[in-house]
């Protein structure tokens, strides 16, 4: 008896399921796939700027174009050298590393003249043959002086570290038949011109490294027994501040010398005020 090829005791065979009828997903993209498999991940330094980018088909679903109009260039790739955003900035002075600089409009001042940027007042007074500068009852500068032996006089003004901070070269040009005109030159080291003070006890000028008129010290008018004060004022005739005579001790020949100026000045014109009154009380005090 011939052998059946299918066992009549084993399992039934497996109905074969035919497949579901799914409508295939409809593709958002008209185009190849970005990637492969094979492909390896993008970098950042390989990416062409110059690729264009449909922008104008975000709405429809479709992908920016990835092929860029000209194939990337092959060679060396080039230098870019950036340069700082600030280009108004003057280069420092290999020889004054101490220096710093002010934002705003720049400029450079060595340390110590920080202490006047939002002084309103400072007081000067003589202790033996220097000269202290006080501002909140704590003293900020000693002021030098030295004759250079041709008639004029060299005055330092040094911070408490013992740097200089301004320099002053005072000398007398045009005698006259009561007094002499001063011409007092301000520098911050090495020689780094401030401005000029010049004129005679009754008013002196104020004047920036350009020539241009900054503004004025005018005398006050008091009595034969007491010292001129001063007023500081625009060239429009404004009054911003005041060179006033202080008695700080009832020992003679210890006065002092109360400097006032507004809170907003530039540096450089504060520098220029507290020069002239170094000067003034110097030599007419």
């Amino acid at each position: 008896m011939a052998t059946s090829s299918k066992s009549e005791g084993g399992p039934p065979p497996a109905a074969t399921r035919p497949a579901p009828d799914v409508p295939p997903t409809p593709s958002t993209s008209d185009t190849d796939l970005l990637l492969t498999y094979s492909d390896n991940p993008p970098r950042y330094s390989s990416i062409d700027p110059a690729w264009d980018v449909l922008q104008g088909e975000a709405s429809t679903g479709q992908t920016a174009a990835t092929t860029p109009p000209h194939p990337p260039s092959v060679g060396p790739v080039p230098v870019v050298v950036c340069h700082p955003p600030s280009t108004h900035t003057p280069p420092l002075n290999p020889n004054s590393r101490w220096w710093s600089w002010v934002p705003g409009p720049a400029q450079y001042f060595p340390p110590g003249l920080e202490h006047m940027t939002d002084a309103t007042e400072l007081t000067i007074k003589k202790k033996g043959r220097t000269y202290r500068v006080i501002h909140n009852e704590h003293q900020i500068y000693i002021v030098r002086r030295k004759k250079d032996g041709f008639g004029g006089v060299n005055i330092k003004i040094l911070n408490n570290a013992n740097l200089e901070v301004l320099i002053l070269n005072r000398t007398l040009e045009a005698a006259r038949c009561c007094s002499s005109t001063t011409h007092l030159e301000v520098m911050f080291p090495p020689g780094n011109m401030v401005g000029v003070v010049q004129g005679n006890k009754s008013e002196f000028s104020v004047h920036n490294p350009s020539g241009d008129l900054v503004f004025l010290l005018e005398v006050e008018p008091v009595g034969c027994c007491r010292k001129a004060d001063y007023q500081v004022v625009t060239k429009e005739r404004f009054t911003i501040g005041r060179l006033t005579h202080q008695k700080t001790s009832m020992i003679r020949g210890r006065k002092g010398m109360a400097v006032t100026f507004p809170a907003n000045m530039e540096i450089r014109n504060k520098a220029l005020v507290l020069a002239a009154a170094l000067s003034i009380r110097d030599r007419h005090w």
